[in-house]
């Protein structure tokens, strides 16, 4: 899911995102703006599976762009409107493809006006999601607060919480998470910044097992799991790429999730993206997984 993308590898544009709630002329003159992003990423674990038989990686690649509108209501506020298209091709799970349309609302304000004063934000984001199987088909409602604060003339911190509900059209694809997150952004360069940033995610998971296998054979040792299960159906898009029988299924959970990345900007507009992002997920009933997700990008602000 978009855990904290936007707040993570953008590091690159936060200084113009912060004049802009402080009311800078600068702004004003730009009150129209494109972003895009193109990013490959290799996925560890694409099934969350805790048993190693089960586990499958693959990598895709997505496609995003955005258009945006910056209002200005009064000094030290800023009102941003945004519209969003993202597409998601994987090389070898294609049932995984995804195509998203949403759109957010986002208010900033800065209550002091010191060097360290924190800038407040609140994003409101809905997104709906079209997967190649309908059963994964989802709307999703999320909603942010944060505050961004410079540390020293190098680092800046941000932390903050976060909602998210998904509806979807299978059941086991629904579910709710509350999120609370911190992230830094160290300026090494003008040119170069490196970024890191943790999150504590409570609430649902969805994960994905043979229930029987290639051979016929059942997987005799998955009943345990099915027990701590809050919901449980076939798992279409694993069923028509491989072999075998799959199940997708529900657990309450609790989520670590630890970022570290590097940005280079080439001039103001451009910018090339790497991290590395490690998840450590512990369900209910001891189903536990790893991820582990590598992402190389560009994103472009015009």
């Amino acid at each position: 899911m978009k855990q904290g993308k936007m707040d993570k590898r953008r590091a690159g544009w936060m200084g113009a995102l912060l004049a802009l709630a402080a009311g800078t002329a600068a702004a004003e003159e730009s009150r129209w703006v494109i972003d895009s992003e193109l990013t490959a990423t290799h996925d560890s674990n694409v099934s969350r599976a805790e048993r190693e038989r089960d586990t499958l990686n693959d990598h895709n690649l997505l496609a995003g762009a955005g258009l945006s509108a910056a209002f200005e209501p009064s000094f030290g506020t800023a009102l941003n409107l945004r519209a969003f298209l993202e597409g998601e091709a994987w090389s070898e799970i294609d049932t995984l493809n995804r195509a998203t349309a949403g759109g957010q609302v986002t208010g900033r304000w800065a209550p002091g006006q010191g060097y360290r004063a924190p800038v407040l934000q609140l994003t409101l984001t809905l997104q709906t999601d079209n997967y190649e199987v309908r059963q994964r088909d989802s709307s999703v409602y999320a909603a942010q607060f944060s505050a961004t604060q410079r540390a020293n003339d190098r680092v800046r911190v941000s932390y903050g919480l976060e909602a998210t509900e998904r509806r979807s059209e299978g059941t086991v694809f629904d579910g709710t998470q509350g999120r609370v997150f911190i992230n830094g952004d160290f300026e090494i360069d003008p040119r170069w910044s490196a970024y890191t940033g943790y999150s504590h995610v409570r609430g649902d998971t969805f994960s994905s097992a043979q229930l029987s296998f290639c051979n016929g054979a059942p997987a005799a040792d998955i009943f345990g799991l099915i027990s701590a299960s809050e919901a449980l159906e076939s798992d279409e898009a694993f069923n028509e790429t491989f072999c075998g029988s799959w199940i997708a299924y529900r657990l309450k959970a609790q989520t670590h999730v630890l970022t570290l990345g590097l940005n280079r900007a080439f001039g103001h507009h451009l910018s090339a993206d790497f991290s590395v992002q490690g998840v450590q997920v512990n369900g209910q009933g001891d189903n536990d997984y790893q991820r582990v997700l590598v992402r190389a990008g560009l994103l472009a602000r015009f």
